[in-house]
C-alpha cells in the first residue's frame, strides 16, 4: 500500500479489521511527513479479532493507493501490539472503493468493477 505517494508499506489484509491499523514506527513515520491528515476521534475504541477491546485515537490518511485504485480519507489508529504486531490493512479502506469488490487470493490481485 502507497501512503500518498511517499512511503509504501507491506500490509496484511485483514477481512476481521474494520480500520488500517499501523505500526508504531510506520504511523510515526507518516506523521512526521504531514501525512496524517487530522484527529477525528481522541477517545473512540476497537474490537479486536480476538474479541479484546482497544482504546485508540482515530486519525484520517488523506489518501493511499493499492496498486492503481486510489482510496481517500482513510481512518486508522496505532496497532496495539507490540513493535513487531503487522500492518493491517481493514474493510473500511476496502469497503470505499465500492461494491463491486473482487479479491482474487490466487492471483494475489484486487479488481473494482463499475
Amino acid at each position: 500500500v502507497n501512503f500518498e505517494g511517499q512511503l509504501t508499506i507491506s500490509m496484511i489484509f485483514d477481512t476481521g479489521a474494520d480500520i488500517v491499523l499501523l505500526k508504531r514506527e510506520n504511523f510515526a513515520s507518516l506523521l512526521a511527513e504531514g501525512k496524517i491528515k487530522e484527529i477525528i476521534n481522541k477517545d473512540a475504541s476497537f474490537t479486536d479479532a480476538s474479541g479484546g477491546k482497544n482504546s485508540a485515537i482515530i486519525y484520517v490518511i488523506a489518501k493511499i493507493k493499492i496498486g492503481p485504485y486510489t482510496i481517500n480519507d482513510v481512518i486508522c489508529a496505532v496497532n496495539p501490539g507490540a513493535s513487531n504486531a503487522p500492518n493491517l490493512l481493514g474493510m473500511s479502506a476496502i469497503r470505499k472503493l465500492g461494491n463491486g469488490v473482487e479479491i482474487n487470493f490466487q492471483k494475489n490481485s484486487l479488481e473494482v468493477r463499475e
